[in-house]
C-alpha cells in the first residue's frame, strides 16, 4: 500500500545533523519499523556507536561497491572484523572507519576484508537465503539474459511517446 509501505528505503537521513539529532532520528526510524512491522533499509555514511543500537542487520560496502560484511550488527559483525579479519577497534564505527580509508594502504586492507567476507560462512549463508527467493520471484531465463538493446530501446521510445501524448502542452 502506498500509504503504509512494508519496506522503506532511506538515504542518508542523518546527514548534516548533530549527534543528538542523528541518534534521535535513528530512534524514531527504529520505532516506525517495530511499531509498523516494516523493513527499513537505511544508507549511513558516518554511523556513530550509538546508532548501531537501532540497527539489526549491517551491510558494509568498501571501495568499488565490494561487500565487506552482511550480518547481525551486535553479534556477527564485531566477531568477523576482529577474529576473522584481524582488525582492532573498540567499536563497530572504528572498524568501519578503518575500512573507509581513502586510496592508501588501508584501502588494500578493505579489499582484503571484502575477499575474506566472500569466503566466509556469512557470505555463504547470505547466498543461500537470497538465491531461492530470487528464483521464486523471477524465471531463470530473465536472470540469465537481460533484454537486448533494441528491445530496451523499443520500450523506452514507446514510454516516451505515451508520456508525450498524455502531457501535451495546450496551446
Amino acid at each position: 500500500a502506498l500509504t503504509d509501505p512494508s519496506i522503506m528505503l532511506i538515504d542518508e537521513p542523518t546527514s548534516n545533523l548533530d549527534s543528538y539529532l542523528a541518534k534521535s532520528l535513528m530512534r524514531t526510524i527504529r520505532a516506525l519499523a517495530v511499531d509498523g512491522r516494516r523493513s527499513m533499509i537505511i544508507v549511513l555514511h558516518q554511523p556513530t556507536s550509538d546508532m548501531f543500537k537501532f540497527i539489526d542487520l549491517l551491510c558494509v560496502l568498501v571501495q568499488n561497491g565490494k561487500q565487506a560484511f552482511f550480518g547481525s550488527t551486535h553479534l556477527e559483525a564485531p566477531h568477523f572484523f576482529a577474529a576473522d579479519c584481524g582488525l582492532v577497534a573498540a567499536s563497530l564505527d572504528g572498524y568501519i572507519e578503518q575500512l573507509a580509508a581513502p586510496e592508501t594502504s588501508a584501502s588494500k586492507e578493505a579489499l582484503q576484508v571484502a575477499e575474506q567476507f566472500a569466503r566466509s560462512p556469512y557470505a555463504r549463508a547470505l547466498a543461500l537465503s537470497v538465491t531461492p527467493s530470487v528464483m521464486a520471484t523471477s524465471s531463470g531465463d530473465l536472470l540469465a539474459s537481460p533484454p537486448s538493446f533494441f528491445r530496451q530501446m523499443k520500450w523506452l521510445l514507446w514510454r516516451s511517446y505515451v508520456a508525450g501524448r498524455r502531457n501535451r502542452v495546450q496551446t
